[in-house]
């Protein structure tokens, strides 16, 4: 629900302030599409920082690039990447938060040392949200930094286009290391108030479930997308 949502962010966010991250400081979430990918981005950005989502299919060299170039000092990410991040040699285990597991792991987001006073930064327009890395058509990817003021000046321009309406749901398959999808697919639905939809996987059989067992009216994607979907129909 969404008061669930707001507990998560709140939690994770004033957690992140007690480990130490600043205002503008880089997060990274290096993890599938998961309700707590969600949380954790929502909760980096309330904390004053920049949420930099990562390709989890994007080779070691790439990966250790971003992090690296980013400057992330935290990643959010789960038990079946922590080792291979830990291997790379970029990201302590101390700097790890996972995000599929319990209170018994020490690493796990659960277990963040929040606070309950702890004081959250007023946002500017202007401050960095996000922090989005393409390598275009060559050389080393590239970070393109989004400010408050982008991704709200997005959000307005999709909801005054009435493209939505209370009724819908929004099925979101496609990766949230992309921009689209970041801001298409998770901000605008939030912001809108409407369910979010999240499929296993991006195969033809999972899409056609989520559709129908979420009883989906939207969805957010692509021509390949949409070629994998009329596979499974």
């Amino acid at each position: 629900s969404y008061s669930e949502l707001a507990g998560w962010v709140r939690h994770l966010a004033r957690g992140l302030r007690g480990v130490g991250v600043e205002r503008g400081d880089h997060v990274a979430i290096v993890c599938g599409n998961r309700p707590e990918w969600i949380a954790a981005c929502l909760a980096v950005i309330s904390a004053g920082a920049v949420v930099v989502p990562v390709d989890i299919q994007i080779g070691d060299d790439a990966l250790g690039h971003v992090l690296v170039d980013s400057g992330a000092g935290h990643v959010f990410t789960t038990a079946d990447q922590a080792g291979h991040l830990e291997n790379l040699g970029i990201v302590a285990s101390s700097k790890l938060i996972l995000l599929d597991a319990g209170e018994e792991d020490g690493r796990s987001w659960r277990c963040l040392p929040a606070s309950g006073d702890e004081d959250l930064p007023d946002l500017q327009a202007g401050d960095g949200a996000a922090l989005f890395y393409t390598s275009g058509t060559t050389g080393a990817a590239k970070g393109v930094p989004l400010s408050h003021a982008n991704l709200a000046f997005q959000i307005d321009s999709l909801l005054g286009a009435d493209l939505v309406s209370e009724e819908d749901r929004v099925l979101l398959p496609l990766p949230l290391h992309h921009v689209y999808p970041f801001v298409m697919g998770m901000l605008t639905p939030l912001a809108a108030g409407l369910p979010i939809i999240l499929p296993q996987s991006l195969t033809g059989p999972q899409l056609v479930r989520a559709l129908r067992e979420g009883e989906a009216t939207l969805i957010v994607g692509v021509p390949r997308l949409y070629g994998a979907l009329c596979s499974g129909i």
